[in-house]
């Protein structure tokens, strides 16, 4: 090809124009927007596609930082999906400090329905295994050989208890990690399950209030020790004399960090509201308890059994929700 005045072109030229051609193309299949290189795709215009972020990047303009995109809302779906996942977590393996309070808060008010429905049914509060040893020792004096042996089988099933619980729990940290503490929440509500169905026995009554008894009993170290487990031994549920220990002992400690400012003696103040959070929970428990067992009798047992075994079903769950 020769130029306008006849010679021809130089190579080099036309390697030039052929390059600038190849440009020309690649920037109209490829432009930048923002810190972005964007190629044409099936929703696209001019080469740029039509995305939130880009297509905001663009409207800014130059020399103006882009436009942050806002927070889509949160359909019904959205809400409820994401509580769900919220409860699913709080029976998991892998624990925090904010699961493991959600967890003590329902089993406290667990405990206190429980505890209740033991003194409405049975006459005896199952979780006071303090009094339980003073009874013992007082009818072992007395030769009541009868109260002797109710106090000695409350101890022996919340300590069987107790030990089931944490056989449970090293026995699936083994087999099943990621289900060792939904798997003693669940066995927690088939307990419950049964318990309920003691209303439907034909036994005597005597013979149906020892078997209440030894349940309950075994519930309530099963429970304790669950907790004690997940959370490290810093909470408990059934044992409100140490749960009214503690917040005496906090108590004391602002007392004194209030006398003393410059000793540097302080009460754990989100320890002290967890405390009386809990002390609070079982409390109101007790109060749903002592009526929901008043009317239904053992068949109240029923709302406590779906409650936990919800909490292991979700937490089973867990890895479905979105």
């Amino acid at each position: 090809m020769d130029d306008t005045w006849g010679h021809p072109a130089p190579l080099s030229n036309i390697a030039g124009g052929a390059a600038g051609l190849l440009s020309d193309s690649k920037a109209r299949k490829t432009r930048r927007v923002g810190a972005t290189l964007v190629r044409p795709g099936p929703q696209s215009e001019m080469g740029i596609e039509v995305r939130g972020l880009q297509d905001q990047a663009l409207r800014a303009g130059p020399g103006r930082p882009p436009i942050k995109p806002s927070a889509a809302p949160m359909t019904r779906l959205s809400r409820k999906s994401s509580a769900l996942r919220r409860a699913s977590l709080i029976a998991a393996h892998r624990r925090t400090a904010s699961t493991d309070r959600a967890l003590a808060i329902i089993l406290a008010g667990v405990a206190g329905c429980a505890n209740a429905g033991g003194f409405i049914l049975l006459g005896r509060y199952t979780s006071h295994m303090t009094g339980y040893l003073s009874q013992v020792a007082d009818n072992l004096v007395l030769h009541n050989v009868q109260l002797l042996g109710q106090g000695v089988l409350a101890i022996g099933l919340f300590v069987t208890g107790a030990a089931s619980s944490s056989f449970a729990i090293n026995w699936a940290r083994r087999r099943m990690r990621r289900h060792q503490y939904a798997l003693t929440i669940g066995i927690q509500g088939m307990l419950f399950l049964i318990l309920a169905g003691l209303g439907l026995s034909d036994m005597d009554g005597g013979m149906e209030r020892l078997s209440g008894l030894a349940l309950l009993c075994f519930i309530m170290g099963f429970q304790n020790a669950t907790i004690t487990k997940i959370s490290g031994a810093r909470i408990r549920t059934t044992h409100a004399t140490g749960m009214i220990t503690d917040i005496g002992i906090e108590c004391g400690r602002a007392a004194y960090g209030w006398r003393y400012p410059g000793e540097g003696t302080r009460a754990n103040t989100a320890n002290l509201r967890l405390l009386l959070v809990l002390i609070g929970m079982f409390l109101i428990g007790g109060v749903v308890g002592a009526v929901g067992y008043g009317l239904v009798g053992y068949a109240f047992s029923l709302l406590l059994a779906t409650l936990l075994f919800g909490l292991a079903l979700l937490s089973g769950m867990r890895r479905s929700f979105p």
